[in-house]
């Protein structure tokens, strides 16, 4: 919902004016889309601007006869609505509108495309970065698809953004590919020296601006139900995220890779900064991350029901994200906040670099040897990371083994030659059930 003061600017009359002056002549509808973000009592809610003087109207309304104004609070997900002091509620069948009616099928999205993409011309040919060569259209849509999760209001917003580019620019003629990174890396072309984030544009959007009423016990709270920090779990914390649309109750995940990227920005923001200039090379940062990950964290995460190794890789993928953050300085920028989307599908882990560039490090996390090989030549010349410009790389690859095998002498027969041998970037990590002891391993090292 709009703030009070944005209304003047967006709708050309005041507050005052639609719900006083027009009703005198006119039926107003006042319609909220996410009626949870302006719930009185809502455990998590900040007493937002307007939120009083909304309120205070509904409360004129209803003790007025024959008022022509009119509310309509939207809520999704089966929420509980809290301010329950104002009666008239309607509750719709899900067969009627739910959820899912939200975001655009697969079909749908293409044809919104299609029709409003003002870029939509250039996306021919094939790409041939892409498993299987396939179309541009078809990577477009399932870039964006994939960011958005479909939801109507995200990809409108994108779309949005986009035909800006086009608008500035009418007559350039725009490569495919751009348009794909911009969906990658959530950043437009620059403009005037400046590279506007599409990123900042979309986490106001209401969907991703829920986590802005979330106080630091909630972000806690979701941050132990995401990597399983913890045992137990009030059902009433649980309920909140999800009726909030931050996680989806189905596979309890994020709901967007944008409302993720946002949460773990607003985590990344209370942990401190290295003091000092910063490791020199990447051997020397991950020399340092093993003695400053949250194991204690880890376990939690490791001993848990199934599926058991999602719960373990999302743990690792934080806790070295975070001991990275907290060991580089801030003149050192990472992937949560610049260039590549931390986590994606086909997307590179990890990048962190310099202001300069003059350093510019690349970290693919990788969970199965079998995809060892496949993941090195991404980063060889002609490979899909390869326009990163990354002065040094490595692969991080965890291998969760039994206590006998961490005390092996010969570890031929575990396969750890074979990874190592793959590539000197390849770093081995071994890791029980327990989480007493991690070995790191790498073909340079004594």
């Amino acid at each position: 919902m709009a703030t009070l003061k944005r209304i003047k600017n967006e709708f050309g009359l005041t507050w005052e004016e639609a719900t006083w002056t027009l009703t005198r002549a006119y039926t107003v509808y006042m319609i909220v889309d996410d009626a949870l973000a302006i719930d009185r009592k809502g455990r998590m809610v900040s007493q937002r601007d307007g939120v009083h003087s909304f309120w205070n109207a509904v409360w004129q309304n209803q003790t007025t006869t024959n008022s022509n104004l009119r509310f309509l609070l939207v809520i999704g997900n089966g929420a509980r609505y809290r301010s329950d002091d104002y009666h008239g509620g309607v509750e719709l069948n899900k067969a009627v509108l739910g959820i899912e009616q939200l975001r655009f099928a697969r079909n749908e999205l293409r044809e919104y495309i299609s029709k409003w993409f003002k870029g939509n011309k250039s996306l021919c040919g094939k790409s041939e970065g892409y498993p299987g060569a396939r179309p541009y259209r078809q990577v477009f849509r399932d870039h964006l698809e994939w960011l958005t999760d479909g939801h109507v209001g995200l990809c409108a917003a994108i779309i949005d953004s986009l035909n800006e580019v086009v608008g500035a620019a009418p007559n350039s003629i725009v490569s495919p590919e751009m348009w794909i990174r911009i969906l990658r890396t959530v950043v437009l072309p620059p403009t005037d020296g400046k590279e506007p984030s599409l990123f900042q544009r979309l986490v106001h959007s209401p969907m991703v601006s829920t986590l802005d009423s979330l106080g630091e016990w909630d972000l806690d709270d979701l941050e132990r139900k995401y990597y399983q920090y913890c045992f137990v779990f009030p059902d009433l914390i649980r309920e909140a995220f999800f009726e909030r649309g931050i996680m989806d109750p189905s596979q309890e995940v994020f709901t967007s890779p944008l409302m993720w990227r946002y949460f773990v920005q607003k985590r990344m923001a209370r942990i401190p900064r290295s003091t000092t200039s910063g490791p020199a090379t990447l051997s020397d940062l991950l020399a340092q991350v093993w003695t400053v990950i949250d194991y204690q964290a880890l376990r939690h995460a490791i001993i848990k029901r199934p599926p058991i190794f999602i719960y373990e890789e999302r743990a690792w993928h934080m806790l070295v994200y975070k001991a990275m953050y907290h060991l580089t300085p801030v003149t050192y920028e990472t992937s949560i906040d610049r260039d590549e989307l931390f986590g994606g599908p086909e997307f590179i882990d990890l990048v962190i670099h310099n202001t300069e560039k003059s350093t510019c490090w690349g970290i693919a996390i990788v969970y199965d040897a079998a995809d060892l090989r496949d993941h090195v030549s991404r980063f060889l010349p002609g490979g899909r990371y390869a326009p990163l410009n990354l002065t040094d790389y490595c692969l991080l690859h965890f291998r969760r083994v039994k206590t006998e095998d961490m005390e092996k002498e010969d570890v031929v027969e575990s396969g750890l030659t074979a990874d190592l041998s793959v590539s000197p970037k390849v770093y081995v990590i071994w890791y029980g059930a327990d989480v007493t002891s991690v070995l790191v391993w790498n073909a340079l090292m004594d």
